[in-house]
């Protein structure tokens, strides 16, 4: 990828027709930076998260979707917020944990307590993470119940492996006390092992990003909706893991190629999948700048 590129990718399970993966309306979007390092920033439509089990949602992939349970949620780099702990009226409170039987994976704060961390925070090896064990079955956890403030916002700073390799990242999360709430609004980490993250600030531009994804199994065509940028053209590349970004299904794409014009600060276009890529289980696609 070259310097300074910023990418988008969006991504459905074709054997479930997109269902599981309704809940993520807005997609990734990763920007590069000068040492190649990437954050990968989810930006989803808001989500309140009440009583336990609570919610899933995976740094690495976007995917949200109710727990359907406390305990079982074993899935590399899938964290999970729960709004209040009504189980236990003793930890009554929010709270967020690692996947299962992690032993690695933590959050940044001191004790049990998950420090509230600002945009622009340097999030990585030095700062300190609590890892606080549950049992093996539920993943290590931190609260945020020492936030304080009705409506208080901030990001909770995150550690976790991916292939025994470390990544860093965070979440954006308002925790209310008076409702027994805690509210999702974004994601993300960065995809270099032992890089640092960097949760975005407010006044950050708006990123490429995929924000309509359409795909029609009669047609065997995927309709993508993506911001608009100074790029002059885009590539549009696909994977069936997220690691292997090497194929492209099309590139030169260009406004010529808009098919709704109207739409100034977006760019739709179809595009017909190959007979292969039909059969994967899982595919994901990718808008690159091509500069």
């Amino acid at each position: 990828m070259k310097e300074h590129q910023i990418v988008s990718c969006y991504n459905f399970n074709l054997a479930k027709r997109l269902g599981a993966y309704s809940a993520v309306a807005a997609a990734t979007a990763s920007v590069a930076d000068t040492a190649g390092a990437a954050e990968v920033i989810w930006d989803i439509p808001d989500i309140v998260v009440g009583d336990d089990p609570g919610l899933l949602f995976n740094m690495v992939t976007g995917e949200t979707a109710s727990a359907a349970s406390d305990e079982g949620n074993a899935t590399p780099g899938s964290m999970r917020l729960i709004g209040n702990y009504a189980a236990l009226t003793s930890f009554a409170g929010a709270y967020i944990y690692t996947p299962a039987s992690s032993t690695f994976g933590a959050f940044v704060g001191v004790g049990s307590d998950a420090t509230l961390l600002a945009a622009g925070s340097q999030i990585g090896e030095n700062q300190t993470f609590g890892r606080n064990a549950d049992s093996s079955s539920l993943g290590n956890y931190a609260n945020l119940n020492n936030w304080n403030l009705e409506g208080t916002r901030g990001f909770v700073g995150i550690r976790f492996k991916l292939d025994n390799a470390t990544h860093y990242g965070w979440a954006d999360i308002t925790y209310n006390d008076a409702l027994n709430t805690a509210t999702l609004h974004a994601f993300g980490y960065n995809d270099t092992p032992e890089a640092t993250s960097t949760p975005p600030s407010d006044s950050a531009p708006a990123p490429l990003a995929i924000t309509e994804f359409e795909h029609d199994t009669d047609a065997n065509t995927v309709t993508l909706t993506w911001r608009k940028t100074t790029a002059t053209s885009y590539i549009l590349k696909y994977s069936t893991d997220m690691s292997d970004w090497s194929q492209d299904l099309d590139d030169g794409i260009t406004a010529a190629d808009d098919e709704n014009p109207q739409d100034t600060d977006h760019i739709t276009v179809t595009f017909p999948l190959f007979e292969t890529l039909t059969e994967e289980p899982d595919l994901f696609f990718r808008i690159e700048e091509e500069i």
